[in-house]
């Protein structure tokens, strides 16, 4: 009987430490996405906001408008 509790006290703590590194993997990996996501997030909408307020001038291309106000 001895025997049959060290094998079973070994299992259980080979199953708290697989299972503590499997929750660390997964509490990293979600960070990580988290992180991925909220910059593909923050790209995608600099560059919303930098083509809507883009206008470009099709009127004066290649000359200097002056302004002489008297």
């Amino acid at each position: 009987m001895p025997k049959l509790y060290k094998i079973l006290m070994s299992l259980a703590m080979l199953f708290i430490v697989v299972s503590i590194i499997v929750f660390s993997f997964t509490i990293i990996l979600t960070g990580v996405a988290i992180a991925g996501l909220f910059g593909v997030y923050r790209y995608y909408f600099a560059n919303m906001k930098t083509k809507r307020f883009k206008t470009k001038s099709k009127e004066y291309k290649t000359v200097e408008v002056i302004d002489l106000i008297k």
